[in-house]
Order: C-alpha cells, then sequence, then structure tokens
C-alpha cells in the first residue's frame, strides 16, 4: 500500500513540474527582428554611419543577411527618391563593421563614396534568415550638409563700473542647426587696465591703438596662422581650472587644426580637469603630467 501511495505522488509530482516548465516554455519568433536603426552622419570625416541591431530568437547563425537600399531625397517628407546605393550590412568586424558578431549589422560609407553632395538622405533595410524569413522593413532619415557655426549677437554690456561691481552681459545666440548644437557660450574679458596687461603693454606695445603692433602680433598668433599643410604630432594641453588661459582657447585651435591640416599625424588634446594655469599641483601629479608628455614623444618616436 505505502509502495502504491508512493508511487502515485511522484506520478503526480512529475506530472506537476512537466507542466509547469511547459507554461514557460518560451516561443521561438521565426522571423527576425530590427530593434533599432541609426543612419548618422559624421560631418569630421564626412560619411554615412548605417547600424541595425537585429535579434533572431533561432541564433545569430541562422541570419543569412541584412540588407539595406539608401536614397537621396528632396526634403524630409519626400515619399519618392533617387537610390543612391544598396548592399548587405555586414557584423563581421572592421572596416565597415564596429564589433565582430555583435548582433549589430552596420556599413560605413566613407567620403569618396558620399561625394559632394548636400541633402536629405532615408535608409531601408530588411533582415532575412535562413529559413527564408523577412523582417518587416526598418527606415531612418539623416541630413548631410556643413555644420555652420553659431553666430551671436551683444545685446547690451555695462559702459561704466566700479571695483566689486557685478557685470551682467546679456548675448543672443542662434544656430541654423538648431538650439540643441549648441554646447556652450564661453566669454573673454579685456581690461587694458588689468594688472598683468599694463607691463605687457609698455613691453610689446598695445595692439589697439598701434596697427604696426596689430600687425606683428598677428603674424605669429597660432590660431590666425594656420594653414591647409602637413604638420608634425602634437599634443596640446591645457586645465579646465585655468582662469588666465581660458580651455577654450586651445581646444578652438585644436578643432582649426583638426579641419585643415592635411596629414594623418597624432594630434592629442588633453585636459586636466583639476587643475589651473600651472598645470598639476603636488608632486606626483606634476610629475604624471611630464610622464605623460615622455609617453607620447616615445610613442611618436616608434619606442612605445
Amino acid at each position: 500500500m505505502k509502495r502504491i501511495i508512493i508511487a502515485a505522488l511522484f506520478i503526480t509530482i512529475l506530472t506537476l513540474w512537466t507542466c509547469e516548465n511547459q507554461s514557460i516554455v518560451k516561443t521561438v519568433e521565426p522571423t527576425p527582428i530590427i530593434e533599432n536603426l541609426t543612419l548618422h552622419y559624421s560631418e569630421l570625416n564626412h560619411s554615412l554611419f548605417i547600424a541595425a541591431k537585429v535579434e533572431d530568437d533561432q541564433g545569430w547563425d541562422n541570419l543569412d543577411s541584412v540588407v539595406f537600399n539608401l536614397y537621396r531625397i528632396n526634403t524630409i517628407d519626400s515619399m519618392n527618391g533617387f537610390l543612391f546605393k544598396s548592399g548587405k550590412l555586414s557584423d563581421d568586424g572592421p572596416p565597415r563593421d564596429i564589433i565582430t558578431q555583435d548582433g549589430v549589422f552596420s556599413y560605413l560609407i566613407d567620403s569618396t563614396e558620399l561625394g559632394s553632395y548636400e541633402g536629405y538622405y532615408r535608409v531601408f533595410v530588411q533582415a532575412y534568415d535562413a529559413d527564408g524569413n523577412v523582417s518587416d522593413s526598418a527606415t531612418a532619415t539623416e541630413l548631410v550638409q556643413a555644420n555652420s557655426p553659431p553666430e551671436i549677437f551683444l545685446l547690451s554690456a555695462p559702459t561704466t563700473f566700479e571695483k566689486w561691481d557685478t557685470l551682467k552681459f546679456y548675448f543672443s545666440v542662434t544656430d541654423k542647426q538648431g538650439y540643441d548644437d549648441i554646447v556652450g557660450v564661453y566669454y573673454s574679458i579685456l581690461r587694458p587696465d588689468g594688472p598683468l596687461t599694463g607691463g605687457e603693454g609698455e613691453e610689446w606695445g598695445n595692439p589697439h591703438e598701434d596697427p604696426e603692433v596689430y600687425a606683428c602680433m598677428k603674424a605669429y598668433t597660432p590660431y590666425e596662422n594656420i594653414t591647409a599643410r602637413d604638420y608634425p604630432a602634437i599634443l596640446a594641453t591645457t586645465s579646465l581650472n585655468d582662469t588666465r588661459v581660458f580651455f577654450t582657447e586651445p581646444a578652438k585651435w585644436v578643432a582649426r587644426l583638426r579641419e585643415l591640416k592635411t596629414d594623418d599625424n597624432l594630434l592629442l588634446f588633453k585636459t586636466n580637469m583639476g587643475a589651473g594655469h600651472g598645470g598639476a599641483s603636488g608632486r606626483f601629479d606634476r610629475l604624471k603630467e611630464v610622464a605623460f608628455v615622455y609617453a607620447f614623444g616615445m610613442k611618436v618616436a616608434g619606442m612605445a
């Protein structure tokens, strides 16, 4: 009798366990799914990058191909356009893809392929698996055009002030690419009678009063003399809390260099986020900065 009860109890537990596991078995979706699609234009490299996140419940190996059709269209609302390029996205790593077999299929259209055309592009992407199943079509649109600089207008500024006064300047800033394209608005204040400028004016001259002094300074000032030519490897350094030479000054210089230089030599811009005009303080932090400069030199010389 005990054996019968134990056997019946075992059969009951086994039946319940089987039913529970069957209830939580995930339904396999036979059709691949495009979860996310990105079409991104890089103004710096003048290139278009297509990236599609594709999922297939039957595994990455079951995906056969991810194809795209890229069109040039007249406006963002255009329904029809000119077929610019078609092909397959890759998940096999560089040069067209980034990370091998990460489920993100991509394709890079470089500046040579893209040419000088400016306007809207629209891409359509579909995924196919080995069983012939096809995903729904995904689409994305991107505008390709040169990013024009923002414009700034002075609305009002104090004309007289005394020591310890709070000075308020009001500006209007516009950008053709929209408000979100404006990263920040920075300023510098010129004080002809400031604590550092008086002695310099006596030594070098006043460029605001003497045209010859202005022309002389402009002849060697770093930013104004950047031209489209080859430059050696450059490491530019600055500090976030430098109130005498604000970090935007070297940042602007480096940005101009990257825009105009015709070589592929290394150009690094390093900002110390916790230092001032004299660089890092403290014995060891200072040595770390020196070591970084040495490391850069060794890399450029092929020693590291």
